[in-house]
């Protein structure tokens, strides 16, 4: 009997049974008592019962077009934009970000938003490695534009700014954030430009900064014009060319999968396309296989050979394989890495994981040596003997013409609970390879408790936690329905290694949260375990009015805030009235001052609100004249 035999009766649970699963091996008589015990421990009937109407009006899109079914499991920008769609009409979001009252304890809910945020990315700056960014998919970003987590002290704390907002024609950004940095300390920072109705151009952006905080668009990538979402651009992957001895060093390259809604014939292409002026303008693309595709990752090695790992999205013999070119993207050859079982289908109409729980696929992802070539990839398969999903690492010393035997990864005697969504970094600078990923292995009983971990290519058997805390990834369900994104990312460079993942955390559990963990030796002080931190967590603080009295014309306040803002300053006379409303834009930097002109005032003593979200913070102000 597979580890997720109560899953797949579509049973929630949240009851820690003290029961080792083997016993239901020899005793049927305990499995008949544990699953009575979990019946009268099942989560509220509220989300089941929401579950059951959000996928009745999917179906209900679904059946609206010829592949619709198809579409919604392998296009994630398209059931993007059918979740979006019918989470709206049910009221089950929130695209604002509301910070909650500052009476709530952020140790537990530690971004204290409502926006949920998911399926994150980092890179660390390679020429500055105390400098990292992160971006995430958030209920916020189509019109706020995405967002960018920044540290400038190796991950001790971090700041959110946004994108500059995108407006192609009534799209904006639409999430699948993929960040990397060059040689000269640039960010690049790509994303899916859509809107959420079921309409729209859908293109690809990629912006770039220097600093993390202030960022340039490039223009979009395709150049879509058509908004009737005829083709959907998705799942995008970017690289650049790290190599001083390619004659293309330097070159950006974006890699994604074009799908066509209601094609009678194929309905997605596999596109490359690259700059040479880090993102201002980009070539014609080009298809680049028609054997693989799917959920495809992008590195560069020696010389400026370009490998892109993806699989083949076939049912019926599902494998992942690698794209390889050596001339800067004219030519193609291909080879196959290895075949793989996805994971069970669920409910809503994808594959996944933990019974009718979240959305998930098993990727191959790698990462290059680029003195040799030498190519370290982890990919993911179900094990339906055993219920569980593993990763399995493998080498490949010519350019993926042969593999090594696979080895699996985990813990050895908890290696048949659940790993997925891993990352694999190779640091040039230390040669060391890291995997990190998803983890259920400390939930014997369940397999369902998660956490993050990590561990060296050498040692697969030995896996580092570098999440602080256990949480359930089915209660994430801060959309409308159960997601904690595609995958997690990290970053390794100069002895500084970052991963970023998805955490949801009490006492809200559906709202999810972004974190991060850092181990770099510019820390200070040097923590030689590394630091994990909440990176989108919802700080403000107002000083009082100096100098207060005011004689001038200006009245100024020291604001400290943790992300980008707007904010509204409403000042009232004594008697109650309003005599001035205006706007600023708060940035997350260290005690900005926020300046208020206050010419049109008389003498007396003011009420000031400021205002931003639904956080109101008043303060005094005395004008002398």
């Amino acid at each position: 009997m597979p580890r997720d035999f109560f899953f797949r009766f579509g049973v929630s649970l949240e009851v820690n049974l003290h029961i080792y699963m083997k016993q239901y091996l020899v005793f049927p008589l305990v499995v008949l008592s544990v699953v009575s015990t979990c019946v009268l421990n099942v989560r509220s009937q509220t989300t089941p019962q929401a579950s059951n109407a959000f996928q009745t009006e999917v179906r209900h899109i679904l059946a609206q077009y010829a592949n619709g079914s198809e579409l919604y499991r392998t296009c994630d920008v398209f059931a993007r934009k059918v979740n979006f769609t019918v989470a709206r009409k049910l009221g089950l979001m929130s695209e604002a970000v509301t910070p909650l009252s500052s009476g709530n304890d952020t140790s537990l809910d530690v971004s204290r938003t409502a926006a949920d945020e998911n399926e994150p990315n980092i890179a660390i700056n390679r020429k500055h490695p105390n400098i990292i960014v992160g971006g995430a998919n958030d209920a916020a970003m189509t019109h706020l534009s995405m967002p960018a987590y920044l540290t400038t002290d190796a991950g001790n704390s971090w700041k959110t700014y946004r994108l500059p907002p995108v407006n192609d024609k009534g799209s904006g950004a639409f999430g699948d954030p993929m960040l990397i940095s060059d040689d000269s300390g640039i960010f690049y920072y790509a994303f899916l430009v859509d809107e959420p109705s079921l309409s729209g151009i859908s293109d690809i952006m990629i912006a770039r900064s220097t600093d993390g905080k202030n960022w340039t668009l490039g223009k979009p990538v395709v150049g879509n014009i058509d908004s009737s979402n005829a083709v959907l651009e998705d799942k995008e992957t970017i690289a650049v060319d790290h190599s001083p001895a390619s004659p293309f060093y330097g070159r950006l390259y974006v890699a994604w999968t074009e799908y066509y809604i209601d094609s009678p014939g194929t309905n997605a292409v596999h596109y490359l396309a690259y700059s040479d002026d880090h993102g201002a303008t980009w070539s014609k693309p080009q298809s680049y296989t028609d054997a693989y595709g799917y959920f495809a990752l992008m590195r560069i090695g020696k010389d400026g050979t370009i490998f892109i790992a993806s699989s083949n999205g076939n049912d019926s013999q599902p494998a992942h394989g690698l794209v390889i070119s050596k001339d800067g993207g004219k030519t193609f050859t291909e080879n196959p890495i290895s075949d793989f079982i996805d994971y069970p289908p669920l409910q809503n109409g994808y594959n996944g994981l933990k019974g009718n729980g979240f959305r998930a696929f098993p990727y191959v992802c790698f990462d290059v040596d680029p003195t040799n070539n030498k190519l370290y990839a982890v990919y993911g398969s179900y094990d339906d003997a055993n219920g569980d999903a593993a990763e399995y690492e493998t080498t490949s010393a010519d350019l993926g013409t042969s593999w090594t035997d696979p080895v699996q990864i985990g813990t050895p005697d908890l290696i048949e609970n659940d790993h997925f969504m891993p990352w694999v970094n190779f640091d040039p600078i230390e040669r060391q390879v890291f995997i990190s990923m998803y983890s259920s292995e400390e939930d014997t009983v369940l397999n369902l408790k998660t956490r993050i971990v990590r561990c060296n290519f050498n040692t697969p058997d030995q896996m580092q936690s570098i999440g602080n805390d256990l949480f359930n990834p089915l209660l994430n369900t801060g959309g409308g329905w159960n997601f904690i994104g595609d995958y997690m990312g990290a970053d390794a460079y100069a002895s500084t290694y970052a991963a970023v993942w998805t955490e949801n955390r009490q006492p809200k559990f559906h709202d999810g949260d972004i974190f991060a963990y850092v181990y770099s030796p510019l820390l200070v002080p040097t923590i030689p375990s590394g630091v994990t931190r909440a990176i989108n967590t919802d700080e403000l603080d107002v000083s009082n009015f100096s100098p207060n009295p005011v004689t001038g014309n200006v009245a100024t306040l020291s604001v400290t805030s943790s992300e980008e803002r707007a904010a509204r300053i409403q000042v009232f006379d004594p008697k109650g009235s309003e005599v001035l409303n205006t706007t600023s834009v708060i940035m997350p930097d260290d005690s900005s001052p926020l300046r208020l002109n206050i010419t049109g005032l008389s003498a007396g003593v003011f009420r000031v609100l400021i205002t931003t979200g639904d956080r109101t913070i008043e303060r005094n102000l005395v004008v002398l004249r």
